[in-house]
């Protein structure tokens, strides 16, 4: 994966479509991987009625899902994680949010 500079040193972020269920069956497919590897389990759970479709930079938040796999990972010595991704649609506190699609925003949520 190639993440360009831009002339002041930070990353450029390309917002653009992406399919949110391919990228989480990638996510959740290198996540189950790492968790065999260091010995811990794994459970995923993926709301159906995700949107299909979301707009962001798909690159930086695979990057940013195994970021926080791994620092999950390194920070305890078993355990089983816990992977979910759902829908939230009633506007409240968006501190957590992952993407948005229209007036809904997508929630990821993992923890040992």
């Amino acid at each position: 994966m190639e993440i360009a500079e831009n002339e002041k040193g930070g990353f450029r972020l390309e917002m653009k479509p992406f399919l949110l269920h391919s990228m989480m069956r990638e996510a959740a497919s290198t996540a189950k991987c790492l968790c065999v590897y260091e010995g811990f389990g794994f459970e995923i759970d993926v709301q159906k009625s995700l949107p299909e479709t979301v707009m962001g930079d798909e690159a930086r938040a695979f990057q940013e899902i195994l970021h926080m796999i791994g620092y999950l990972l390194n920070m305890n010595d078993k355990g089983t994680l816990n992977f979910w991704v759902f829908l939230e649609s009633d506007g409240g506190d968006r501190d957590d949010t992952i993407f948005e699609s229209g007036d809904q925003a997508v929630k990821m949520s993992m923890y040992i």
